[in-house]
């Protein structure tokens, strides 16, 4: 064989072990990270009908800070919404939810610096004596659908 034949032949190989490690992730139930996800997103307990109902799927880098991946919809008072996020990729994330009450796209704080909207995080985590830290809200989205529930506190 020549050079050219071992080297086609090289990354041929590297290729199929790139595919059966995927397919080993993906079948042993583990996320296959990168693969494309989708992720809707059940709110209860809103307050009222002012706003909006804000959420954001956020990595640890970005957690607690702007996500590039946010979805806003109309406030249901009293009731729930659903948010959807369908250009997501499968991975380790945590989910921010806000009740934007006045309708300026920002999470508002009474002036002794506590909450003065409703919030609420992925697995329903919340913090003590502030927000809770990445690892108590991160889920793992899988490759297709997801869904989860998150309840605001006021």
């Amino acid at each position: 064989m020549n050079k050219h034949t071992l080297r086609l032949m090289f990354f041929i190989m590297l290729g199929f072990g790139a595919l059966v490690a995927w397919l080993a992730g993906y079948v042993s139930g583990k996320p296959a990270v990168g693969a494309p996800a989708t992720l809707t997103v059940q709110v209860s307990g809103i307050a009222n009908a002012k706003g909006g109902i804000l959420a954001s799927v956020c990595d640890k880098a970005h957690f607690l800070k702007t996500c590039n991946q946010s979805r806003m919809v109309q406030a249901d008072a009293g009731g729930s919404v659903k948010l959807h996020f369908d250009t997501l990729r499968s991975g380790r994330f945590a989910v921010m939810v806000y009740h934007d009450e006045n309708g300026n796209r920002q999470f508002d704080y009474t002036a002794g610096g506590m909450p003065a909207e409703g919030w609420g995080f992925s697995r329903n985590a919340r913090g003590k004596q502030g927000p809770p830290r990445f690892e108590d809200a991160a889920i793992d989205l899988k490759p297709g659908a997801n869904e989860m529930r998150i309840e605001l506190v006021y």
